[in-house]
């Protein structure tokens, strides 16, 4: 299937169910930009009904899939780890299983589209739907416990942003608190101080220096960082001076607490052969970077059997000079 577009107002959406139902597209009617990053010059391997091994390997078969854009991350969130479910020791993939696997699509008109999806090796059917009204997208998640025994999940989403678009920019959380994870993911283009609490956004670096690590470069600079966010109210507002606009995703902080902030400004030699021009702000039910980091944390959820959790997000464009909402 091509992509589907819904619109309405001056919004339009593009996303792909048989491909992950990832958000590929969401173009400001007036500037024409999109927030969203895509990989270039890629074409993703095939989606089907087959996940691969779990733990390490689990990264190649993301790899083979990842075109950038916002991918749901279900029944777990960031690396691949190990929670013990009812049934035994269960090890995880890279960012979950469902933005692996075809989604079935349910609904499709102008300003609506909504897909449903079941896992293969956890027991859960999980529905979306993107739906347009006006100048705002709302997105609106049911994930079910199919099983007759209680089912362990972490939840979390993946928008990758797109740095041209908010080059100049920067985005702006309401931060309780704020860390470096450690280790460093990739040593060779992080300046940060590994292990390190700052108060953000201002965060330390190895020469002794600081770096505001919500301001977005105006070019690609080759750094390679990631930190970690506690909430205070469940939202980013990311400004795009050139364009005079500004985006605003916003969550409910109890379902979504933390935020992981992976920031990749075409650093060589790292991930996608230095293809990546993006950060990305990534709320989760989990802290930390990987489901052991959830367990460690005592994170992880359960749904009991027949139980369903819900929740809804809302994305718009605005003018930059607007008044910012409450998240």
């Amino acid at each position: 299937m091509s992509t589907i577009r819904v619109c309405g107002g001056s919004l339009s959406v593009d996303s792909d169910p048989e491909r992950g139902f990832a958000i590929s597209a969401i173009v400001d009617g007036v500037s024409g930009a999109n927030a969203l990053w895509q990989r270039t010059g890629f074409v993703p391997g095939e989606f089907r009904r087959v996940l691969g091994p779990s733990g390490e390997p689990s990264i190649e078969t993301f790899v083979d899939l990842f075109s950038g854009g916002w991918f749901e991350m279900f029944p777990t969130t960031g690396y691949s780890g190990t929670v013990q479910g009812s049934t035994g020791l269960a090890v995880s993939l890279l960012h979950g299983e469902v933005m692996r696997l075809p989604w079935e699509l349910t609904a499709h008109d102008t300003s609506v589209v909504e897909a449903t999806v079941t896992t293969i090796r956890t027991p859960f059917r999980l529905t979306r739907r993107l739906e347009v009204q006006g100048d705002e997208l709302i997105v609106t998640e049911r994930a079910e416990n199919i099983a007759p025994v209680p089912a362990p999940y972490v939840w979390g989403h993946h928008p990758c942003f797109d740095r041209a678009t908010f080059a100049g920019g920067r985005f702006e959380l309401d931060a309780a608190s704020a860390e470096v994870p450690a280790p460093v993911f990739d040593r060779g283009h992080s300046s940060l101080v590994p292990g390190a609490p700052f108060a953000f956004p201002v965060a330390p670096m190895l020469d002794g220096g600081v770096r505001d690590v919500a301001s977005i470069p105006e070019a690609p600079d080759g750094r390679h960082e990631q930190t970690t966010v506690v909430v205070r109210r469940g939202g980013v507002r990311i400004t795009a001076p050139r364009i005079g606009r500004a985006f605003t995703l916003t969550w409910d902080e109890r379902d979504f607490p933390h935020v992981l902030l992976w920031q990749d400004y075409q650093a060589p030699d790292a991930a996608f052969w230095g293809t990546c021009d993006t950060f990305a702000v990534e709320p989760s039910s989990a802290p930390g970077r990987s489901l052991d980091d959830a367990v460690a944390a005592g994170a992880v959820k359960l749904l009991a059997p027949g139980e369903a959790a819900n929740l809804t997000m809302r994305a718009r464009w605005g003018a930059i000079d607007e008044e910012p909402t409450a998240a």
